[in-house]
C-alpha cells in the first residue's frame, strides 16, 4: 500500500470546514462590507465549490492508490464499507427520530451515540465470521436494485405515490437510491453528493481503468484529450437526466472533478515524464502563487461568476475549478512550497481525517444548536458565537463517529489486498467480458436518453438545423420557425428544448405583465391548426418544453411548421431555444387497435437512439477503447 499524502487530508478537511460553515448561514454584515474580509468569508464558506474537492481527491486516491485492482468484487466491496456503515448510522437516527417523533436534540443525540455502539460491537462480532461479509455485501446490492426498481412500479401505479410511512424514504436514503424515487428526497442536504461517488466507485473498475490503461502509454497530452472528450460525454449525459424524474440531483456534470482527479493521479502514481515535466514546471515559486490565487478565486467567486438557472455555465464553472484543484494537488505534491504548508497545517490535517464523519453529521448538529440556542443569531457577534459553538461541538461529534464506527473500516481494510502485483496481472479481456461491459454501457445510454418518453408514444427526432453544435436563439428578437416532416399518424406533441432566462419566482414577483410564449402549428398550406399560449417563465425547469394540441390522426409523411412568438419580455424575461440539431422531438400516440406495438415501440426506441448523436458518441468511444485495452498490457504502478 501506497504511503499516505499528508497534504490530502488537509485540502480535504479545509473542503470539510467549508461545507460546515457554508450551511451555517453565517450573517456577518458588519463585517464583511470590508473588502479584505468579504474575501476571506467567501473563501472558507463556499460549501458548493468545497464539494467539488471531494471529487476531485476522490478520483485522485482511486487512480493513485488503485492503477490496478485484482478484482472489482472486492474494490466495490470495500468502498461500500468505506461510505455506507456511516451513512446507516445516521439515516437510521434520522428515521427512526422521524417515525417515533423524537424531536428533542438530547433525544436525537443519544439514540446517534446508541446506534453507533451498537455497529461497532456488530460490526467486531462478524467481520470473525466467514463470508458473513460477502452475505451483507451481495444483500445490500440486492436492496439497492430491489429499491430502484420500485421507481418503475410507482411510476406506473399512482396509488403508491407519497407513502405515509417512512420505510421506503429511509431504505431509499440508506442505499443513495434516492435520486431514482420521485417521492424520496435525501434526508439531508449532504447525501446528494454521496450518490454520485458510489456512482464513480461502481464504473470505477469497468470504465475507468481501461482510460487510465490505455493513457499510461500515449503521454500528457493524449490524456488531456481524453478527459475532454468523458467531460463533453458527461455534459451531454447531464442535459439528458434533466427530465429524468429527480436524476438531476445527480448532478453528472460534475463528475468532472472525478475525471480531472483520475488524470492527475494517474500522472503521479506513474512518475514518468509527464509528472517530471509539471513537477519542475510547478516547482517554480510565481508558478506556485499563480496557481495559488486561481484557487482562491475559484473557492470565491462561485455565487458571482455563474448563472444558477443555467446547467451549462454551472458544469463549465466546475470543470475549470476542477482543473485548478488538480494543478493545487500538483504544486503541493512537486516541491515543499506555500501551498502545501498551508494544507498540511496540523488543524486542517485532523479536520481531514474526520472530514466524512464531520460532512455528513454536520447538519443535525446545526440543528440541535439552533434549538438549543435559538435567540443567538440577532447580531454579527451572537451569530460568530453561535456558529463557533456549533463548528466546536460538529468537531466532537464527528470525533467520536470516526473513532466508534469509521475506524472499524481502517482497522480492517489492510486484509483485502486489491493492487496487482506485475507477475499476478491476469486482467480478464476476453471478447465475452468486452462485450459484457458494452452491452451495460450500450443499456445505461438507453436508460438515460430514451427512458424518459412514455411508452404511449412513439417518438421521432428532428433536425432543427444543420449544427452538431448547440446554440441559442432568443424568442424576444423575433418569432422562429421551424418546418418538420411527419413520420407517423397521431401527431400530438411537439418537444422543444428552451431555457428561461430568470428565475421563474422572481419574474411572479418583481413583473407585472411576464411575457408570453406562443406556439403556432401550420399545415403544408399554411393553415393554422393549433395555437397556444403561456407564461414564458413556465419553460424554467422543463428544458425539453412539451407543446400539445390534438392529435392529426392522418398527420404521417406530411410537413408542417412550427412558429414560436414572444409576447413583451426584456433582458431576463425572455426564452431562448437551443436550434442544434437534437432540440427537437414530435411525439406520436400509438393506437390501441395496432397488435405489434410492443415490437413497434422497441423497434422506434431503438431507431430513435441511434439518431441521439451525443449517446452514439459515448458508445463508439468507449467501445474503442475497451477493444483497444485488450492489447495493452497493465503495468503496476511505482509508487513512491
Amino acid at each position: 500500500m501506497k504511503e499516505r499524502v499528508s497534504f490530502l487530508d488537509g485540502l480535504r478537511g479545509f473542503a470539510a470546514i467549508s461545507v460546515v460553515i457554508g450551511h451555517l448561514h453565517l450573517e456577518t454584515v458588519s463585517y464583511t462590507h470590508i473588502p479584505i474580509l468579504s474575501y476571506l468569508f467567501y473563501f472558507i464558506s463556499n460549501g458548493v465549490n468545497a464539494v467539488q474537492i471531494f471529487f476531485v481527491l476522490s478520483g485522485f486516491l482511486m487512480a493513485y492508490l488503485y492503477p490496478t485492482i485484482s478484482s472489482p468484487f472486492l474494490f466495490i466491496k470495500r468502498r461500500y464499507a468505506r461510505i455506507f456503515p456511516l451513512l446507516g448510522v445516521i439515516v437510521l437516527m434520522i428515521g427512526i427520530s422521524t417515525f417515533l417523533e423524537i424531536n428533542l436534540w438530547y433525544q436525537q443525540l443519544l439514540l446517534l451515540i446508541l446506534i453507533a455502539l451498537i455497529t461497532a460491537f456488530a460490526w467486531r462480532i462478524l467481520k470473525n465470521t466467514k463470508n458473513v461479509g460477502n452475505i451483507i455485501f451481495l444483500l445490500f446490492i440486492a436492496l439497492q436494485v430491489t429499491i430502484g426498481s420500485i421507481y418503475f412500479l410507482m411510476s406506473i401505479t399512482s396509488s403508491m405515490q407519497n407513502p405515509d410511512n417512512m420505510l421506503l424514504p429511509t431504505m431509499a436514503n440508506l442505499t443513495l437510491t434516492t435520486p431514482l424515487l420521485s417521492i424520496a428526497e435525501p434526508f439531508r442536504s449532504p447525501f446528494w453528493s454521496l450518490a454520485p461517488e458510489v456512482l464513480f466507485y461502481l464504473v470505477y473498475p469497468f470504465f475507468v481503468i481501461p482510460l487510465i490503461n490505455y493513457g499510461k502509454k500515449k503521454g500528457l497530452l493524449f490524456n488531456i484529450v481524453m478527459v475532454v472528450i468523458v467531460t463533453k460525454i458527461l455534459f451531454d449525459l447531464d442535459s439528458a437526466v434533466i427530465s429524468l424524474a429527480n436524476l438531476q440531483t445527480m448532478h453528472i456534470g460534475r463528475s468532472s472533478g472525478f475525471i480531472v482527479g483520475v488524470l492527475v493521479g494517474s500522472i503521479y502514481s506513474v512518475q514518468g515524464k509527464s509528472w517530471m515535466f509539471l513537477k519542475e514546471k510547478l516547482a517554480i515559486p510565481k508558478v506556485d502563487l499563480v496557481v495559488l490565487a486561481l484557487f482562491i478565486f475559484m473557492q470565491t467567486n462561485y455565487f458571482h461568476i455563474t448563472d444558477l438557472n443555467d446547467y451549462i455555465s454551472t458544469n463549465l464553472y466546475f470543470l475549470i475549478s476542477s482543473i485548478i484543484i488538480g494543478l493545487t494537488i500538483l504544486c503541493a505534491l512537486s516541491e515543499n512550497n506555500i501551498i502545501n504548508k498551508i494544507f498540511t497545517h496540523k488543524v486542517l490535517m485532523f479536520l481531514g481525517v474526520i472530514s466524512y464523519s464531520l460532512y455528513i453529521v454536520h447538519q443535525d448538529v446545526i440543528n440541535w444548536m439552533t434549538s438549543i440556542f435559538p435567540k443567538l443569531s440577532n447580531n454579527d457577534v451572537q451569530s460568530i458565537v453561535f456558529s463557533l459553538i456549533a463548528i466546536a461541538v460538529t468537531i466532537g461529534i464527528a470525533f467520536f463517529l470516526n473513532r466508534v464506527v469509521e475506524s472499524l473500516y481502517f482497522s480492517s481494510k489492510k486484509s483485502i489486498k486489491l493492487n496487482k502485483t506485475k507477475e499476478s496481472i491476469k486482467q480478464d479481456k476476453s471478447f465475452l467480458y468486452v462485450s459484457m461491459k458494452l452491452v451495460i454501457l450500450m443499456i445505461f445510454l438507453l436508460v438515460i436518453y430514451v427512458a424518459r418518453y412514455s411508452p404511449s408514444f412513439f417518438i421521432h427526432r428532428h433536425n432543427v438545423s444543420k449544427s452538431l453544435l448547440s446554440s441559442k436563439k432568443a424568442l424576444i428578437h423575433e418569432p422562429y420557425e421551424i418546418t418538420f416532416y411527419s413520420s407517423h399518424n397521431n401527431l400530438s406533441i411537439v418537444s422543444l428544448d428552451m431555457k428561461y432566462k430568470k428565475s421563474a419566482s422572481e419574474t411572479q414577483a418583481t413583473i407585472k405583465k411576464p411575457a408570453i410564449l406562443q406556439f403556432e402549428l401550420y399545415d403544408s398550406k399554411n393553415i393554422l391548426i393549433s395555437n397556444s399560449k403561456r407564461a414564458a417563465y413556465l419553460v424554467e425547469g422543463a428544458p425539453h418544453f412539451d407543446f400539445g394540441f390534438s392529435p392529426i390522426h392522418d398527420s404521417a409523411s406530411k410537413n408542417y411548421k412550427i412558429k414560436l412568438i414572444l409576447e413583451g419580455g426584456s433582458r431576463f424575461d425572455q426564452v431562448f431555444l437551443d436550434t442544434s440539431s437534437t432540440s427537437m422531438v414530435t411525439k406520436y400516440i400509438i393506437p390501441v387497435k395496432i397488435s405489434s406495438a410492443v415490437f413497434s415501440l422497441i423497434l422506434n426506441r431503438l431507431v430513435f437512439f441511434a439518431n441521439t448523436i451525443p449517446a452514439i458518441f459515448a458508445l463508439i468511444f468507449f467501445a474503442v477503447i475497451f477493444i483497444l485495452d485488450k492489447k495493452i498490457p497493465t503495468y503496476p504502478s511505482k509508487g513512491k
